[in-house]
C-alpha cells in the first residue's frame, strides 16, 4: 500500500511547523511529482506545498475536513457522534425515578423541570433536565426496540459490576453476588436480601420480629392454624385447588368439601359487578400454597403439612410449560382476563419455596419464571393483565398497578431467593408509579390517567406504597410518609365500621347516601387491600405499624368461622367476605390472604429496622 503512495518529506527537515509529517498522497490534496511534469508543475507544487507548511494546526484539519475527497467522511462522522449522544441521554433517562437519593424518585410532568439526574456515586449529573414521560410515547414500536436494547446495556453493565453470572448458577451465595444499596449511589434495596424470610421458624412465629414480640398473640397464631386445617382440607385429590369448592380433580374426583361450604357464585357481585369463580386452578394453589410456606412449612421439612405441600409443588409443576427460550409459563393454557395474575402468584410460590429449601427441582422453574415475567413488562413500566404473544395482548394498553404489585412481589421474592433480575426492570416499575401517583403523594391511581373515586384506590394506594418500599424509599421520605398515612387512615376507617357492626348495625346514613355495611349476607371488607397495607406498614415499622396492625388483627381473629354445634363445621377456619373485586376468588382466597395477613409479623424480615 505504501508503494502506491510513497512518503516525501519536505526539504529542511521532513515536518512542518506543527511537527506534522506529510504523506504525499490524494487524502491530502497533493501530487507526487512525476518527470514527465514541467517546470510549471513543479513550481506550482512548490507553492502548495508551501502553503501547507504555513498553515497552523487548527487551519490545517479545517482545509482537510473541508476538502473535496474528505467532507463525506466528515459528514460520517458528525452523524455517529450525534446519535451516540442520543443514545446515551436516553439510557440515562430510563434511570429517573429509582437511582439515587431517594426524595428524586417521583416526578410528574409539572415538576419535571426540578429533577436532578444522579450518577452511580449519587453526583448531580444535569440539573436542568426537560423529561417526556408520556405513555403514547412510551408505548411506540421503535421505543420498544430501543428499551430491549438498552435493557441489554443494563444487563451487560450489571453484569461487569458485581461479577454477577447472569444464569444464577452461584445462588446460594447471596451475599457476594448481589449489590448491596450503597454500591447503587442510594440505590434500591430490591436487589438486597434485607426482607427475606428466615424468620420463618416455629421460634420465630411464637415470638414474632425480634423487638415486635406484641405483634403476634397467641389468638393470632390459634387463628394461622385454624386457616391452614381449612386450606388443608379443601385440597382436591390431585394435589391442586379450585376457587370453585365444588369442582372435580383432573382425574374427576371430588374433594373433601363437596360443596359444603357456601361460597361466592356468578352473582355475588349484585348488580354493580357480576363476576363468575375465577378459572385457573393454577392460581388457586398458588395462593393456598403462600400461607404454608408462610408459617414454615415445607415440603422438605418433616411437619404434619409436609405432604400437602409436596403435593401442591407438583401439581403447579406438572402444569408448567417451557418454552425454547427457558421461559416457564405457570398459566397453564389460561389466557384469558387476568391472566397475568397466575403467573406471578405461581413464581411467587416456587420462589419462596427455593429460598426455604434450596431444592434444586425448584431452581429452574422459579429462574424460568422469572424470566417470562421480566420480559413481560411494558415500556411504561408496568404490566397488564396479558403478556407478550396473547391473544388479547395490546402493546399500546397502558399497565396498571394491581397487576404490577404481583409482579414486584414475585421478583422481589426472586431476588431474596439469590436469582439475578434485570436492574432496568425495577428502575422502570418505578417510572410507573410516578405516573400513577397523586400530586400530594398520599394515593395511586390504578393507570395513568385514569379517574377513579378515592374510596376505589385503597388497594392500589398500598399496592404503590409497598412498592415503592421495594424501591427504596425510607421512613422519613415525605411522600412515602404521605402513602402511609392515609393507608393508616383507611384502616381507622375500616376499624371504626366494624365495631359499629359488633354493636348491631348494619348502614349508616351519610351525607352521599346510606352506606351498607353488608351485602349477600356477608361483611364488606377490602382484604385485598388489607393483605399489602400489612405488608407496607410491617417495612414501615414504628408505632404507626404496632397500632395499625393490631386491629387489622384483631378484626380478622374476630371474623374467621368458627363452625361448633350450630355451624357450618366444613368452614371452621375459614374467610368470606364481600369485596366486589375479590368475590372471583370465593371462600379460598378470602382464607388464604387473611392467614397471609396474620403471618405478616414473621412472614418477612422488615426490610429497615
Amino acid at each position: 500500500m505504501f508503494d502506491e503512495y510513497p512518503v516525501v518529506l519536505s526539504p529542511e527537515d521532513g515536518l512542518d511547523r506543527s511537527g506534522v509529517v506529510f504523506q504525499t498522497n490524494k487524502s491530502f490534496n497533493t501530487v507526487v511529482s512525476d518527470e514527465s511534469d514541467n517546470s510549471d508543475s513543479n513550481s506550482d507544487s512548490s507553492e502548495e506545498e508551501s502553503g501547507w507548511r504555513n498553515l497552523g494546526v487548527w487551519q490545517f484539519f479545517l482545509r482537510v475536513a473541508l476538502s473535496r475527497q474528505n467532507i463525506s467522511a466528515s459528514v460520517s462522522i458528525l452523524v455517529h457522534a450525534i446519535v451516540i449522544l442520543i443514545l446515551f441521554s436516553i439510557i440515562i433517562s430510563t434511570k429517573v425515578g429509582t437511582l439515587g437519593n431517594s426524595t428524586l424518585f417521583s416526578f410528574s410532568s409539572e415538576a419535571a423541570e426540578d429533577l436532578s439526574f444522579v450518577n452511580s456515586e449519587g453526583e448531580t449529573l444535569d440539573d436542568n433536565v426537560e423529561l417526556d414521560v408520556s405513555p403514547e410515547f412510551l408505548s411506540s414500536d421503535a421505543e420498544q426496540t430501543l428499551d430491549r436494547e438498552i435493557d441489554e446495556q443494563h444487563t451487560r453493565a450489571f453484569s461487569e459490576e458485581t461479577h454477577l453470572n447472569t444464569d444464577s448458577s452461584n445462588v446460594d451465595d447471596i451475599d457476594n453476588i448481589l449489590p448491596r444499596a450503597d454500591e447503587l449511589g442510594g440505590g434500591i434495596p430490591f436487589y438486597s436480601k434485607k426482607g427475606s424470610t428466615d424468620n420463618r421458624t416455629p421460634g420465630g412465629r411464637s415470638k414474632g420480629v425480634p423487638g415486635r414480640q406484641g405483634d403476634v398473640t397467641k389468638e393470632s397464631e390459634d387463628a394461622v392454624e385454624r386457616g391452614l386445617d381449612w386450606l388443608a382440607r379443601h385440597q382436591l385429590p390431585d394435589g391442586g385447588w379450585s376457587f370453585d369448592l365444588t369442582e372435580k380433580d383432573s382425574n374427576g374426583r371430588e374433594g373433601a368439601c363437596g360443596g359444603q361450604c357456601s361460597n361466592s357464585t356468578s352473582t355475588s357481585g349484585g348488580n354493580v359487578y357480576k363476576r363468575g369463580l375465577h378459572p385457573s386452578r393454577m392460581a388457586a394453589t398458588a395462593i393456598a400454597l403462600l400461607p404454608f410456606l408462610g408459617a414454615g412449612y415445607t415440603h422438605t421439612d418433616s411437619n404434619q403439612y409436609q405432604k400437602t405441600v409436596a403435593a401442591g409443588l407438583r401439581y403447579l409443576e406438572y402444569n408448567a410449560v417451557i418454552s425454547e427460550e427457558n421461559e416457564v409459563d405457570f398459566r397453564a393454557g389460561f389466557d384469558q382476563d387476568g391472566a397475568a395474575y397466575v403467573q406471578a402468584l405461581v413464581v411467587l410460590t416456587f420462589c419462596e419455596a427455593y429460598e426455604m429449601t434450596k431444592d434444586p427441582n425448584l431452581k429452574s422453574l422459579a429462574q424460568g419464571g422469572l424470566k417470562k415475567i421480566e420480559n413481560s413488562q411494558l415500556n411504561d413500566g408496568g404490566w397488564r393483565y396479558y403478556f407478550p404473544g396473547d391473544l388479547g395482548f395490546h402493546a399500546n394498553v397502558p399497565g396498571d398497578t394491581s397487576v404490577l404489585g404481583w409482579q414486584m412481589l414475585a421478583l422481589r421474592s426472586g431476588v431474596s431467593a439469590g436469582f439475578s433480575i434485570n436492574p432496568s426492570v425495577a428502575y422502570r416499575a418505578g417510572n410507573f408509579l410516578d405516573l400513577v401517583m397523586s400530586k400530594d403523594s398520599r394515593m395511586y391511581r390504578y393507570q395513568p390517567g385514569s379517574k377513579e373515586n378515592k374510596s376505589e384506590t385503597w388497594g392500589t394506594t398500598a399496592v404503590g406504597v409497598l412498592i415503592r418500599e421495594y424501591l427504596g424509599w425510607e421512613p422519613g421520605n415525605s411522600q412515602l410518609d404521605a402513602g402511609i398515612d392515609q393507608i393508616a387512615s383507611w384502616i381507622d376507617d375500616a376499624d371504626s365500621i366494624w365495631q359499629k357492626v359488633k354493636k348491631g348495625s348494619r348502614t349508616e346514613k351519610t351525607r352521599n347516601g346510606t352506606l351498607t355495611f353488608f351485602r349477600d349476607d356477608r361483611l364488606v371488607y377490602n382484604l385485598y387491600f388489607s393483605y399489602y397495607a400489612a405488608l407496607a406498614l410491617h417495612h414501615y415499622g414504628g408505632k404507626t405499624w404496632q397500632r395499625h396492625f393490631a386491629k387489622q388483627r384483631d378484626f380478622l381473629v374476630e371474623t374467621q368461622s368458627r363452625g361448633g354445634a350450630f355451624g357450618n363445621s366444613c368452614e371452621r377456619g375459614s374467610w368470606l367476605f364481600y369485596d366486589k373485586y375479590m368475590n372471583d376468588g370465593g371462600r379460598l382466597l378470602n382464607t388464604s390472604l387473611a392467614i397471609l395477613i396474620l403471618e405478616t409479623p414473621y412472614r418477612y424480615l422488615p426490610m429497615y429496622q
